[in-house]
């Protein structure tokens, strides 16, 4: 059961369910999107779809549970990350918090439509090809920034986030994770922070598995 608390690591105050949280960003423009499928993933993999506390909550955030639009701002999604972070990892530094959300999200799209869709396809196409394909994929959920890919060596491989004002952390627990279901073993993934052009945020994925 959702039951708003404070965070203790931002200390950032819950009011009426809602952590008045400053994003500072500019997706007030209305150029950062998240499809809605990242969102059902992430309830589904918490079991927080059905919460009536948390679904009302959502709601105060303009996100209705069982009319989602079809795309959702960036800034709603971080808040919204937020909240679950502080309800299941209030323990945890907020980097490794989203890491583990992310890996959570990529579970429960094993129980959304889209998502056995998703994995039917993984399943075929291994871990090099996933990889090789992961601008297209990302580009499906993640509406904005740009993504690009190089091979390194044998299971060795470059991703490149620019633009991400996103959580980096929660983007690459849900790739780490998708590596992995598509049957690579011991997967390591670090993430660097790039240098920032035109006060956007970029970051480097260095990725290597078994």
């Amino acid at each position: 059961m959702y039951e708003p608390i404070q965070d203790k690591h931002t200390g950032l105050p819950l009011q009426n369910g809602l952590a008045r949280i400053e994003l500072n960003l500019e997706a007030e423009r209305g150029e950062y999107k998240v499809k809605k499928e990242a969102l059902e993933a992430l309830l589904a993999g918490t079991g927080l779809k059905n919460d009536p506390a948390f679904t009302e909550t959502l709601a105060q955030l303009g996100y209705n549970v069982k009319q989602p639009p079809a795309e959702v701002s960036l800034e709603t999604v971080r808040a919204i990350l937020e909240l679950v972070a502080i309800q299941f990892f209030a323990e945890l530094p907020r980097p490794e918090a989203m890491r583990k959300l992310g890996r959570l999200t990529f579970e429960g799209y094993r129980k959304t439509p889209i998502g056995r869709i998703l994995l039917a396809a993984v399943d075929v196409w291994g871990p090099t090809r996933l990889v090789r394909n992961s601008p297209q994929v990302y580009r499906a959920v993640f509406r904005y920034g740009e993504r690009e890919v190089r091979e390194l060596g044998s299971n060795h491989w470059e991703q490149l986030h620019r633009d991400e004002p996103g959580y980096i952390e929660f983007l690459a627990g849900v790739t780490e994770a998708t590596i992995a279901a598509a049957g690579a073993q011991n997967v390591i993934l670090e993430i660097q922070q790039l240098e920032a052009i035109e006060g956007r945020l970029d970051y480097r994925f260095e990725i290597k598995w078994e």
